[in-house]
């Protein structure tokens, strides 16, 4: 009987780690970046639910970090919510699925508190705009 009770143990401890597995791996695969999500116009189209975006300069060029939200998973518990920055031409650059977690990549680019909150209308027509909107930004790292 006490050899059964350590098996059925095992069982479920086993069944919990492949559970929590499952919804580490669904929650990574939410944010990211969409297919035909590689330019900022795109990326804006398919995920229309973004928490804010952001434009600043790093080392003398135009960037947009769009932050996401947070997602909502009961076993995957994200510090942070994703983020992906793209360049001023649009193009996808790189991209964290956890804000908080991602200390090489806020080293890279920043909190998104630096830039200047801007809207989707806005990005987009800085794009068609190369990065520029008459607007001087100074850069904030």
């Amino acid at each position: 009987m006490r050899a059964r009770n350590v098996i059925s143990g095992a069982v479920l401890a086993a069944l919990a780690v492949l559970l929590w597995a499952y919804a580490e791996r669904n929650a990574r695969e939410a944010v990211r970046p969409p297919p035909g999500g590689g330019d900022l116009t795109g990326f804006l189209e398919l995920r229309a639910n973004v928490g804010e975006i952001r434009h600043f300069v790093r080392d003398g060029r135009a960037y947009f970090m769009v932050v996401g939200q947070t997602p909502n998973h009961i076993l995957a518990l994200p510090s942070g919510p994703p983020a992906y920055i793209f360049d001023e031409s649009g193009r996808l650059v790189d991209w964290t699925g956890d804000l908080g977690d991602a200390q090489s990549f806020v080293s890279k680019w920043g909190r998104p508190e630096a830039g200047t909150r801007i809207t989707a209308e806005r990005a987009r027509h800085m794009v068609g705009n190369k990065g520029g909107s008459g607007v001087s930004y100074d850069e904030k790292r």
